[in-house]
């Protein structure tokens, strides 16, 4: 899966130099801000095929068994104040949706305003953090 993903990612955009990829973390998200405090490039994408300690929203815990999941972090440096951030996760709900339908056929819902659902299951969710 890790060649799929980093063709599928070169496709759109030369991301080879920022791409890192774990097959087991605690979790991206607290690699990734590790990172972005040392200065890592915006376009920094981290993959992890299994995560021992993935966190949600209010700090719940997230299950991220190896093998059925993709679990990423994109380190972004937006160049404007956070306030003008504020529909940055529902863009990036509508742009997963639109990825989804691309590459599989069906378009999944958004569960206001993070989760990305079809049916009654939940297929993936955005945490989006200063």
């Amino acid at each position: 899966m890790k060649e799929q993903i980093k063709q599928h990612l070169q496709a759109a955009r030369p991301w080879q130099d920022c791409l890192i990829w774990f097959e087991s973390i605690d979790s991206t998200n607290t690699q990734a801000k590790l990172l972005a405090a040392q200065g890592a490039p915006e376009g920094t994408v981290l993959i992890a095929d299994l995560q021992t300690g993935g966190r949600g929203r209010r700090g719940r815990s997230f299950h991220s068994p190896a093998g059925s999941g993709i679990y990423m972090r994109v380190i972004l440096r937006p160049n404007c104040p956070p306030e003008q951030l504020m529909h940055l996760t529902c863009g990036t709900a509508v742009a997963m949706c639109d990825a989804v339908e691309s590459a599989c056929g069906f378009r999944p819902g958004i569960k206001w305003t993070n989760d990305l659902v079809f049916g009654k299951r939940k297929l993936g969710g955005i945490l989006t953090e200063l």
